[in-house]
């Protein structure tokens, strides 16, 4: 007599030959790394962690998991940006690898003590090649202005003073700058760096306002004295005709 399958044994093998939803993401996410579409595959990784609770609420198992997305999503954007040829474009990606494993250091997710400090070193390493610009914004002093400042995937809005330097990313911006009361000053740049420690300082003084010039009246000239003498009359001489005697 052959021995029955119970409903507990089914479930088992069912759970195990049936792989779970974030398992054939994971799967999803590989398979675009190995079709080389590796900006596809960071994002693909990256979304995965994101939906996933910080990691110390975590279980053991979920936060080894969480941080092989994390690693993962680093290498993906790393490979992408070896892969373009736009400076701009390369130093972001680079960027968002930062942003992944300086997360995988944040919420605890090494597990271990050596491994902090090859993520650090590779997150050095990293910084290294984008070779950011300090960035510093002047503006009036004793005069409020709103900061806006766009790049490749960079948006930032503050106000100054206070004036503070930022770290940027190499690549063209454009900056806006608005007084209240007067109208924006625009400055379009390109930021690269050629020295170490370099500091670019971008001065903003306010506009002059321009007041309109009123059009002029258009007087009538006046009429000038006629101050030339006026013609002499000249007097004709009758000649006197003799006056011939009556006859008698």
């Amino acid at each position: 007599m052959k021995p029955q399958l119970s409903l507990w044994s089914l479930l088992v093998v069912c759970y195990v030959f049936v792989p779970s939803k974030s398992e054939a993401s994971t799967t999803t996410c590989a398979a675009l790394s190995n079709q080389k579409q590796y900006l596809r595959s960071a994002e693909c990784f990256r979304a995965l962690a994101k939906k996933m609770k910080r990691g110390q609420t975590l279980s053991k198992f979920k936060q080894v998991r969480k941080g092989r997305y994390l690693r993962n999503g680093a290498w993906a954007y790393q490979k992408s940006a070896q892969r373009t040829n736009n400076s701009s474009a390369q130093a972001y990606r680079l960027e968002q690898a930062i942003f992944l494993l300086q997360s995988y250091i944040d919420e605890d997710l090494c597990g271990k003590a050596y491994r902090c400090k090859r993520i650090q070193k590779q997150i050095k390493t990293l910084r290294k090649r984008i070779k950011y610009i300090r960035m510093r914004i002047v503006t009036r002093r004793g005069m409020r202005a709103r900061v806006t400042v766009k790049g490749y995937r960079y948006t930032r809005i503050f106000y100054s003073p206070p004036i503070k330097t930022r770290l940027v990313r190499p690549g063209r911006y454009s900056i806006f700058v608005k007084y209240r009361g007067l109208p924006t000053v625009t400055k379009r740049l390109a930021l690269y760096k050629r020295r170490q420690n370099r500091t670019v300082s971008i001065s903003f003084p306010p506009p002059i306002r321009r007041r309109r010039a009123r059009p002029k009246r258009r007087v009538k000239p006046a009429k000038r004295p006629n101050t030339s003498a006026p013609p002499k009359k000249r007097t004709v001489r009758l000649a006197r005709v003799k006056k011939r005697p009556n006859p008698p």
